[in-house]
């Protein structure tokens, strides 16, 4: 059955409004740490970064949820209105700095896009994938993890999943390798598979999706430990 995004991030602006109505107060010393997952086409990242949430017991906000809030501008109003005006104000200065200082796009959908993760950030630890998010969050609070697979399974994967020849199969697999590519670079100004910028990579190739997800949730632990903020 295909997801209903808009009715899942409503029910998530529903609990950020609840969370405002209890007053609720985060200090600097507390500010939440994420897990940020990029990941390849069919490497089952998202399956990986959603079995790691809920070791974690973390919400986790893929491609879709943070691209309808970042293009909704009633959605990111209402998310950004129920935190308090100290951390409202430290978003905008942390996207103001993020887009001047690094060699970022500065256009108006970068712009949205940071301020959107910024703002699930703020909200409190969570799981977040795609999107260049690994970019997004300051790396001391952010578990940056790249998930990855080996071409020809992942056209084997997308050929099955999707019931298309496999040839025509690899042609996608190497078309949105490109796109994503693309993307890092336009925005980021960064290759995609710069290991440098990740704490930490898993190939399922050779990993399953559950060994995967737990050694997720144990690096976050590790580096953060006792350091959930909900």
């Amino acid at each position: 059955m295909p997801r209903n995004v808009e009715e899942i991030v409503n029910r998530q602006v529903a609990q950020w409004e609840k969370e405002r109505e209890l007053a609720f107060r985060r200090r600097e010393s507390a500010r939440p740490n994420v897990v940020a997952v990029s990941h390849e086409l069919k490497s089952h990242g998202f399956e990986i970064a959603t079995r790691a949430g809920r070791l974690l017991e973390l919400p986790v906000f893929d491609r879709e949820i943070v691209e309808h809030i970042a293009r909704s501008a009633r959605v990111r109003l209402a998310a950004v209105e129920s935190l308090d005006t100290q951390v409202r104000n430290r978003i905008d200065e942390y996207t103001t700095s993020l887009l001047s200082e690094r060699n970022f796009d500065r256009g108006d959908y970068l712009r949205h896009l940071s301020r959107t993760v910024a703002t699930l950030w703020e909200h409190g630890s969570c799981v977040l994938t795609g999107h260049g998010c690994v970019h997004l969050v300051p790396p001391e609070h952010a578990l940056r993890v790249r998930i990855v697979a080996p071409f020809d399974l992942r056209a084997r994967r997308l050929a099955a999943d999707e019931g298309v020849d496999p040839a025509e199969a690899a042609r996608h697999v190497r078309r949105n390798d490109e796109q994503r590519g693309a993307f890092h670079r336009r925005f980021f100004g960064a290759g995609i598979d710069d290991l440098a910028h990740f704490d930490l990579v898993l190939n399922t190739g050779s990993l399953g999706d559950d060994d995967a997800a737990a050694i997720v949730a144990t690096a976050y632990r590790r580096k953060f430990p006792g350091l959930i903020v909900r």
